[in-house]
């Protein structure tokens, strides 16, 4: 008797269909990947800018000079310009008004603020007494604390410094004070992604929501 070979290769269509199933899991991996990645950089800008302010009030609540240059702070600034939406500066104002622009943020990879018109910045004046009683959007947010009790302003015109001769008198401009910012971070790629972080100037509280 003649032996018969009774092994089989795979046929070309079975090659296909396993090809086309391994080419699918590879794709819902990645795709699922690429979404974790996006939400994990979103995250991780929210984190540090609410670490970021936080230092700010930290500073002015400890008198701590955070910029060497310059004189004896007066206020910690952070500054946020919807055409720069990639990133934020630090500047420290000293007691004789010189502004010193000490350092710039940039954040995570495929993270931005959003743009002009898509709720950047809103203001909140919970007092009604400054010129945006309601809420409002803006282009650009000055979020100043005041040394040494760490006091906490807030002007969506970044002219904080400018309307006034000296930036003690700001203790005296209820323009500034008892607003509530919220800084509204988005996905690049996907604007469904946003966080927020709001900072409470009634409070002092900071936080990601």
């Amino acid at each position: 008797m003649k032996n018969q070979n009774t092994q089989k290769g795979f046929t070309v269509i079975e090659l296909i269909v396993v090809l086309v199933v391994i080419t699918t899991l590879f794709s819902i991996v990645v795709l699922n990947f690429n979404a974790s990645k996006s939400s994990r950089n979103l995250n991780i800008a929210a984190n540090e800018l609410v670490e970021n302010l936080r230092n700010l009030q930290t500073a002015s609540l400890t008198g701590r000079n955070l910029a060497t240059a310059g004189g004896a702070p007066a206020f910690y600034v952070l500054r946020l310009k919807s055409n720069y939406r990639d990133s934020y500066v630090f500047s420290k104002y000293d007691k004789t008004n010189v502004q010193l622009d000490y350092g710039t943020t940039t954040l995570a990879n495929g993270i931005q603020f959003k743009a002009i018109g898509q709720n950047a910045v809103t203001v909140t004046d919970k007092m009604a007494t400054g010129t945006c009683t309601t809420t409002c959007n803006r282009d650009c947010i000055d979020i100043a604390f005041e040394l040494p009790f760490g006091s906490i302003y807030a002007d969506e015109s970044c002219n904080i410094f400018n309307t006034v001769t000296h930036p003690n008198q700001l203790q005296s401009r209820a323009t500034y004070s008892n607003r509530i910012v919220e800084l509204n971070l988005i996905d690049v790629k996907d604007s469904t992604k946003t966080i927020k972080v709001v900072v409470n100037g009634v409070t002092g509280r900071i936080s990601k929501e």
